[in-house]
């Protein structure tokens, strides 16, 4: 049974809060990457109902300073479904500036594992706009671009 885009569609805040791990006063990318992990994690986890591992992520071009004392926000949602992949795009947005900005946005591929840890099918994705349209027919070119690779590796 089809799913729609919002079912598992998620938004995760985070206050980045003074630290002494924050000499420069500016976040480390891989509390940003944390981030955006669990994000991608709980819409492919909502989706496919099954435990998921990440396969793949896309680059990560930071377009603003991230700062301690700033709300991140990540939006993340489906873009494309495979028979037992899913292509979650993942937006970071630094908040309390008028207009929120957008910080950086990636790609995450997750794969949904049985109780064996082996791959398993996920439900299709029913897209009701025509922004979902086009982005599936994005993720759908690079899933193309990147399924030889990511299946050698689960295999």
């Amino acid at each position: 049974m089809k799913k729609t885009v919002a079912h598992s569609e998620v938004h995760i805040s985070k206050l980045i809060s003074p630290s002494p791990k924050y000499p420069t006063g500016r976040v480390h990318a891989g509390e940003i990457m944390q981030l955006m992990y669990d994000t991608a994690r709980q819409v492919a986890t909502k989706h496919a109902g099954t435990n998921v591992t990440a396969i793949r992520v896309d680059e990560m071009l930071f377009l603003h300073p991230l700062r301690v004392g700033t709300v991140l926000t990540c939006h993340a949602y489906l873009t494309f479904t495979g028979k037992t992949s899913m292509d979650i795009e993942v937006n970071l947005y630094v908040e309390g500036l008028e207009p929120s900005k957008a910080a950086l946005t990636s790609y995450f591929t997750m794969v949904a594992l049985d109780e064996h840890h082996q791959p398993t099918t996920v439900p299709g994705l029913k897209l009701t706009t025509d922004s979902e349209r086009i982005k599936f027919e994005q993720g759908k070119q690079r899933y193309a671009l990147h399924h030889t690779v990511a299946k050698n590796i689960l295999l």
